[in-house]
């Protein structure tokens, strides 16, 4: 095995040791360490690239959310503002619906506005 090689597979094993991004495919890990390879400085530099990247393709939007925790507190809530609460905290744990919370009660407004009252789904 090549010297180039070894190096690959030692930033591969850093990688997919992390707590982070151990689930992720090790075929995904390797091509974007090759891809990063010309780029580092060093194998210090190497892998945080190839972390980076992950980061960017998925790490941020990894959704670690108990959903059996959500649903048992939606069963607990004592009336529709508890209801809405839980959803609130639920959407605010994921990166893509945070960023929506802010406009979301004009959002629906708007909706209903155009639709009136839901009678089913």
């Amino acid at each position: 095995m090549s010297e180039d090689e070894l190096a690959l597979n030692a930033i591969v094993s850093a990688v997919a040791a992390s707590r982070r991004y151990r689930g992720v495919a090790p075929v995904v890990v390797r091509r974007l360490a090759q891809e990063e390879a010309p780029k580092a400085r060093n194998n210090q530099d190497w892998e945080k690239r190839v972390k980076r990247r992950l980061h960017q393709i998925f790490g941020a939007y990894v959704d670690r959310t108990d959903y059996a925790r959500v649903l048992q507190r939606l069963q607990d809530a004592a009336d529709d503002a508890a209801r809405r609460a839980v959803c609130r905290d639920a959407l605010a744990a994921h990166a893509s619906t945070r960023e929506r919370l802010p406009i979301l009660e004009a959002f629906y407004q708007e909706i209903f506005n155009r639709t009136g009252p839901v009678t089913s789904v």
